[in-house]
């Protein structure tokens, strides 16, 4: 059964996050939807070893956004985060929002065609104009029209 395999391996991930023996995980194209994302996230807030974090092509929408948010928002080792071809959509990009605005360690996010647009860039845009950590953000292939662009610009040249 294809959902029991998910969930063994699920437990097996948690287990290595929790004992701070990985620092880099690829689990790109996995088919990880929201719910084996949660049980994910419910290791990496006291996660000290993981520094990247690809989890590009799965089943993300945004519950599973806002729960690696919530768990990200205190960690200190995670400077790499890739959400890309996901269906991340606006409601995510808010909780990702906030996770920038707490983080302090992520320079990197991936957001490529994760079903954002405007009122989705618009919510980053006010956390990258507190956030001093990020370098890297991208958000190609969404649906983000002049607002969300100019939004995103005033930020950036406002705020660096």
């Amino acid at each position: 059964n294809k959902s029991e395999d998910m969930s063994i391996v699920v437990v097996e991930i948690v287990e290595k996050l929790r004992s701070n023996s990985v620092s880099n995980l690829n689990l790109g194209n996995c088919n990880i939807g929201d719910e084996e994302l949660s049980l994910i996230s419910s290791a990496l807030d006291e996660n000290t070893s993981l520094t990247s974090l690809y989890l590009g092509a799965n089943k993300i929408g945004s519950s599973g956004a806002t729960s690696i948010s919530k768990s990200l928002e205190k960690n200190t080792s995670l400077t790499a985060l890739y959400l890309s071809n996901n269906n991340i959509g606006n409601s995510g990009a808010k909780s990702l929002s906030n996770l920038l605005l707490k983080n302090t360690s992520l320079t990197q996010l991936s957001l490529w065609d994760s079903n954002i647009s405007d009122p989705g860039a618009i919510s980053i845009s006010y956390a990258l104009a507190k956030n001093t950590s990020l370098i890297t953000l991208d958000l190609c292939y969404n649906d983000i029209g002049n607002q969300g662009i100019l939004a995103i610009l005033h930020s950036c040249l406002l705020y660096t």
